[in-house]
């Protein structure tokens, strides 16, 4: 019997087949980035998109419908005549904008395709495609040597070591060697070892960190590193406790909402008892469709995800299965508190809880008997004006302990809303052509960007704490929340997204649940002195059957 993986993919390529463009004519011919060459609604080809090269090498040595088609091969070739064209004289590649020459990404990703696509058909390649090839790589891995990034994604780095590492495999040369230990033993430095998690930005995320111990693993393959296979086992652990009753994983509990796990990480680790447990949640994900798969995305990240499953299949055929598995987390009466994380996993006979509690408290929980999340609750969010504030935010809140759980408090974060008009796109477009033309200056813009979207942040002058605990079955949240002006929309529970990240608010069928729309609490007579408070409680077996709201 084919493993559903085979159907996934083999549903998948005819997809990216009509992403590449497969004129023999043409600067354009080779890329995938159909957005550039077809419709003409970008002014440059996204680098990222020809990790398409790995893809198509990994399928044409692949037991699918596309084995040993040498027309894959004359698309390969094709391809890496484009991206020649497309990278720097400095080694680097752009992914989200002209002049970006991004590090890990795309940088890493593409130079990590590429020597993939060398080893495995590097010997069926035209002499001077092969030679290009070569030096596509060599460049690349010059170019990771030369810059780094200023705010901290544990994944870009194990993805930098990851590339580097296989590099210095394809070229046999020892000049990488002194870089390839200065990004493990950054790899080690941002790993908290007791508790299995590397910072993402200014937290844990449990989707990235399956993407830190993917990249690790497969590192592992090339060379042997004890220190690191401990980071990947532990990170193994810290990932599981994510896995969910009905087959998702992640959420707004990570730093980067990712609801999404590199599920090739799991498959490096399937001859664990743990590995094996988790490649079986990933059965339960696609049956519940609780798993996003890589039809669900956008182009740009279909090509990543389409990626990762394919590493998945080829691993799944190399490395066998353990005999036994671990009962995951929510399997077990378990109670944990990561504490230099800010979230708490508790479950019994009825639930499953996980809260981040760093994150202002968000919460979700599982009702284990149905298989059903019960409880999606990401806080608390208000509108002022045109400016939005929300607890859920990687704030510097207060955590206490209380009997049977925890009071988080803080003032609320503004949110980053920002789009371009026909004004900023112009003005964005010269910058960057302007200050964008050497590799160090380019990453200084960059890193402008990041600080703008992502990591922005500045507290408001609104105060909120939530209560949250549990009395035998019953779960209590309170939250309560005090606005220095008049508020005009409050929101409370349900789902939102606070964080910008690409790789995030994908859409998984347990978000269709009329429970887990954010509440609009009615304040027409709220005054600014006044406080608001706003009650959620299950009553029954851990099951939501009530929710109060009112306002003081």
């Amino acid at each position: 019997m084919k493993h559903s993986l085979v159907n996934i993919i083999e549903q998948s390529i005819p997809r990216l087949l009509t992403l590449l463009d497969r004129n023999p004519y043409g600067d354009t011919s080779g890329l995938f980035d159909r957005d550039f060459w077809h419709f003409k609604t970008s002014d440059f080809s996204s680098a990222s998109f020809q990790m398409g090269v790995g893809i198509l090498a990994k399928l044409y040595c692949s037991d699918t419908f596309y084995s040993k088609n040498k027309i894959l091969i004359n698309f390969i070739q094709k391809a890496i005549s484009s991206t020649d064209k497309i990278q720097h004289k400095d080694g680097t590649f752009d992914e989200w904008y002209p002049g970006e020459r991004g590090w890990a990404g795309p940088t890493g990703y593409v130079l990590s395709s590429f020597c993939e696509t060398f080893q495995l058909i590097g010997k069926d390649l035209e002499p001077s495609i092969r030679d290009k090839l070569l030096a596509i790589i060599r460049k690349s891995a010059i170019s990771l040597t030369r810059i780094s990034e200023a705010h901290t994604l544990t994944n870009h780095i194990a993805m930098a070591w990851l590339a580097l590492v296989q590099a210095k495999h394809i070229l046999n040369s020892n000049d990488f060697d002194l870089h390839i230990y200065k990004l493990k033993n950054s790899i080690l430095e941002n790993f908290h070892q007791d508790e299995g998690w590397s910072l993402e930005y200014d937290g844990a995320d449990p989707g990235y960190q399956s993407g830190t111990l993917c990249f690790i693993s497969k590192g592992l393959r090339l060379i042997s590193d004890p220190e690191l296979e401990t980071v990947a086992l532990k990170s193994l652990k810290f990932i599981s406790h994510f896995a969910y009753p009905d087959g998702s994983v992640g959420g707004a509990i990570g730093s980067r909402h990712t609801i999404t796990f590199f599920i090739s990480g799991l498959f490096f680790w399937r001859s664990s008892p743990l590995g094996r447990s988790l490649c079986d949640h990933l059965e339960l994900g696609l049956k519940t469709s609780n798993v996003v798969l890589p039809l669900d995305l956008d182009d740009h990240y279909f090509v990543y995800r389409l990626n990762d499953f394919l590493d998945s299949l080829l691993i799944l055929n190399s490395i066998q299965e353990s005999p036994v598995r671990e009962p995951l987390p929510f399997e077990v009466k378990n109670s944990f508190f990561f504490k230099k994380a800010g979230m708490f996993v508790f479950s019994n006979e009825n639930i499953y809880l996980v809260s981040s509690l760093s994150r202002g408290g968000v919460i979700m929980v599982w009702d284990l008997n149905k298989g059903e999340k019960v409880v999606n609750d990401s806080g608390v969010l208000i509108k002022h004006g045109n400016l939005y504030y929300s607890s859920l935010w990687q704030g510097k809140y207060s955590i206490t302990e209380i009997e049977g759980g925890f009071e988080i408090s803080g003032y609320l974060q503004k949110i980053s809303v920002r789009k371009f008009n026909v004004i900023s796109q112009i003005l964005f477009r010269i910058v960057t052509q302007l200050f964008c033309f050497h590799i160090r200056s380019a990453e200084f813009v960059k890193n402008i960007i990041r600080r703008l979207l992502i990591v922005y942040k500045n507290d408001s002058r609104s105060f909120f704490k939530r209560s949250i605990w549990i009395s035998g079955n019953q779960l209590t949240i309170l939250t309560s929340v005090s606005c220095i002006k008049k508020a005009d929309e409050i929101f409370v529970g349900g789902e939102f997204w606070t964080r910008y990240v690409p790789q995030s608010r994908h859409f998984i069928r347990n978000q269709l649940n009329q429970n887990f729309i954010p509440q609009k609490i009615s304040i027409s007579n709220l005054n600014i002195s006044q406080r608001s408070d706003f009650e959620i409680f299950n009553t029954k077996d851990s099951t939501l059957t009530s929710c109060r709201q009112f306002i003081e």
